[in-house]
């Protein structure tokens, strides 16, 4: 790291490409009405790291109460308003019991979750597949 004036640190060339590039990006947050803040220096998330960023949010937050058989994909729709996201059961862990627990769960933790100010305002899917 070079020292700058100010006592700065400044990204060298020896750093590696993911240190360069993580500086530059942020999460930020917004409502459809209001613009997002400018920052120097500091670049919006794209659609695809707001994404993301989303999934790995409820990942973070999902408090699964029992343990899968097998894989679990579900399909979760945001609506763009004030509407409730969906899921959609797209690959059955094998116990219908164990799927809605886990359906449950994610629904449980999808308030806890931050939407990103990139996604503010728009409809979204993802697919989560989670592993026994």
């Amino acid at each position: 790291m070079v020292r700058a004036a100010a006592g700065h640190e400044s990204p060298t060339l020896a750093q590696s490409p993911r240190e360069n590039s993580a500086a530059g990006v942020m999460k930020q947050t917004a409502t459809p009405d209001a613009p997002l803040p400018v920052m120097p220096g500091v670049r919006p998330l794209s659609v695809t790291e707001g994404l993301v960023a989303y999934r790995l949010d409820l990942l973070e937050v999902l408090a699964p109460s029992t343990e899968l058989p097998a894989p679990l994909r579900v399909g979760l729709s945001v609506p763009a308003g004030p509407g409730v996201a969906q899921l959609t059961l797209r690959q059955s862990s094998g116990d219908t019991r164990v799927d809605q627990l886990w359906q449950d769960d994610i629904m449980k933790a999808l308030p806890e979750v931050e939407v990103p100010a990139v996604l503010a305002g728009r409809a979204f899917e993802l697919e989560l597949v989670f592993e026994p």
